[in-house]
C-alpha cells in the first residue's frame, strides 16, 4: 500500500506509469491488426486469357492498408487501391502470356502482421463445343429450376440460409426443384425438339422471401446451394453438350439482393445508388430516348430501385464494372456456357453494357447474347440493339433482344378479330419494321 508521505514510492510510481501505458498502447493494436483474409473474387482465374489484366477484390480484417507483393515473375502487380471500407482491397494484376498454371502466393503485410495467401491460375480449356453461341435455328427451353423437378431432396433445406421452407401450395415460396432434377430430364427436353436450355439465374439468392426466381443475387460466384453446387452446374453444362443441347446463363447487372455481402458491407458507398427514402424506378424505358423527357424521369428510370429488396447498382463505378464483367467471364470459362441472357438490359448504365459486351466478345467472339427489353414499341426495343440507326449516343454491341413486340402481335393474332391493324395484320405490321435491326434474326421469338 502506498502511503501519502512515502516520497520514494511516489517517485518510483511516476517512473513506472509511462512504461505501463506504453505496453498498453502497443499490445492492443498487435492483436487488433492481425490480417485475416476472408474472400477473394474472382476465386481463381486462368492463364492464356486475351485480356491479361485481372482485378481482385480481397475482403478481410485489417487489410485496407496492407502492402501486397508476389514473387511470381509472370504476375505483375500493376496497382493496389484502397477502398473507403478498410475491409476491402483492390489488387490489379497483369498476367503474362507465359504465366504457368498453378498456385502462387501473395504476401500481405501491414505494420504488425504478415500473411501469405494462395491464388490459383488454371489452364484455359479449349474445346470446340464450349461457348458455341446461339442462332435462329435454335429452339430454347426456358426453365425456372426451383419449379421443374426435385432431383435431390437433401438440398431442399440448407441450415443457415434465410429461407429454408418448401411449400408447393404457395406461389412465392420455394418448391424444391434443382439442377439434378433438370439433368435427369435432359432426354425429355431433347425429345421435345429443343436445342438449348435457358435457366433463370442460378447464383445464390439468400433472401428471406421470394428467393425462388433467382433475380436477387447474393453471391456472384456461387450456385445457390438449394439448386446444387458450382461443380454440379458445370456437370449440367457438360451433359447438355453431350446431348447436343446448348446452355444460356441468365445474368443480372442492374441490381442485387439486399442480403448480398457487397451491399451489407459495401466496399464504397458509390457501388449503389443510395437513397434517403426508397424510390422505385418508374419503369419508363422510353425516357432514355424521349427528347421531351425530364432529367428527373431519366434518373429515376436508371437509378431508382427495382424493388425494396433489390439495391440498384452504380455501374459507373469502375471497380464495380470490373467486378461484374469478370464474373461473367468467370462463368463462361468455368462452365463453358454458350450464351448469356441479360436481365433488365435497359435499366443498367448503357455505356457499361456496351463495355461488358465488348469485353465478353473479346474473350468469346462466338458466344450468344440477347437482352431483355420489356417495352411497348418496336423503335424503343430496337434502340438497344447493335448498329441501329436510332441510338445516336451509344452504339450498343447487343446482337438481339427478347422480341416482345412480336409476342404482343402473335397474341393479338390469336385472340382478336382480323382488322386493318388488328389480328394477323398486327404480325405483318410488326415484322415489316425489322429493317430497324442490323440482324433481326438475332431477336428471340416467344409466345408466352
Amino acid at each position: 500500500m502506498l502511503l501519502r508521505n512515502d516520497k520514494k514510492s511516489i517517485k518510483q510510481l511516476i517512473l513506472i506509469i509511462p512504461i505501463l501505458l506504453h505496453f498498453c498502447f502497443i499490445t492492443i493494436p498487435l492483436t487488433a491488426q492481425e490480417i485475416e483474409v476472408e474472400r477473394i473474387d474472382p476465386p481463381f482465374w486462368w492463364t492464356g486469357m486475351k485480356n491479361s489484366e485481372l482485378e481482385l477484390l480481397i475482403k478481410g480484417k485489417n487489410i485496407g492498408n496492407c502492402n501486397i507483393s508476389t514473387g511470381n515473375q509472370a504476375i505483375k502487380i500493376i496497382s493496389v487501391e484502397h477502398c473507403n471500407n478498410p475491409d476491402y482491397l483492390y489488387v490489379i494484376l497483369n498476367i503474362a502470356q507465359q504465366a504457368e498454371p498453378g498456385v502462387f502466393q501473395f504476401k500481405l503485410q501491414n505494420n504488425n502482421s504478415v500473411q501469405l495467401i494462395n491464388y490459383e491460375l488454371k489452364k484455359r480449356i479449349l474445346i470446340t463445343d464450349r461457348n458455341q453461341g446461339i442462332n435462329s435455328s435454335d429452339l430454347i427451353y426456358l426453365i425456372m429450376p426451383d419449379r421443374f423437378s426435385n432431383g435431390n431432396e437433401n438440398n431442399d433445406i440448407i441450415p443457415g440460409m434465410n429461407e429454408t421452407g418448401i411449400n408447393r401450395d404457395s406461389l412465392k415460396y420455394r418448391h424444391g426443384g434443382d439442377l439434378q432434377g433438370i439433368i435427369e430430364h435432359l432426354d425429355y427436353i431433347k425429345e421435345l425438339g429443343m436445342t438449348a436450355i435457358w435457366l433463370n439465374p442460378v447464383q445464390e439468392n439468400n433472401q428471406s422471401y421470394e428467393s425462388y426466381h433467382g433475380y436477387a443475387i447474393t453471391d456472384h460466384y456461387r450456385i445457390d446451394q438449394r439448386l446444387g453446387t458450382n461443380e454440379l452446374y458445370k456437370e449440367f453444362v457438360q451433359q447438355c453438350h453431350a446431348k447436343g443441347l446448348k446452355v444460356i446463363m441468365d445474368v443480372v447487372f442492374n441490381h442485387i439482393g439486399n442480403e448480398h455481402e457487397l451491399y451489407k458491407n459495401l466496399p464504397s458507398n458509390d457501388w449503389i445508388h443510395e437513397q434517403d427514402t426508397f424510390s422505385r424506378t418508374n419503369y419508363r424505358i422510353t425516357a432514355l430516348m424521349d427528347s421531351y423527357a425530364s432529367e428527373y424521369d431519366k434518373n429515376l428510370m436508371l437509378n431508382g430501385w427495382f424493388d425494396h429488396h433489390m439495391p440498384d447498382l452504380n455501374q459507373q463505378n469502375p471497380h464495380l464494372e470490373k467486378y461484374l464483367v469478370q464474373s461473367s467471364i468467370w462463368w463462361a470459362e468455368f462452365a463453358g456456357i454458350d450464351g448469356f441472357r441479360i436481365d433488365t438490359w435497359a435499366y443498367s448504365d448503357q455505356e457499361f453494357m456496351t463495355d461488358w459486351s465488348n469485353t465478353v466478345f473479346t474473350e468469346y467472339p462466338g458466344i450468344g447474347m440477347f437482352g431483355e427489353t420489356w417495352v411497348q414499341d418496336v423503335c424503343v426495343q430496337a434502340f438497344f440493339t447493335k448498329e441501329n440507326s436510332l441510338n445516336k449516343v451509344n452504339n450498343s454491341e447487343l446482337p438481339g433482344v427478347t422480341d416482345f413486340q412480336l409476342y404482343y402481335a402473335i397474341n393479338d393474332a390469336l385472340t382478336k378479330a382480323q382488322g386493318w391493324a388488328e389480328g394477323i395484320s398486327k404480325v405483318y405490321n410488326t415484322l415489316a419494321q425489322d429493317f430497324i435491326y442490323e440482324v433481326p434474326l438475332n431477336n428471340v421469338v416467344f409466345l408466352d
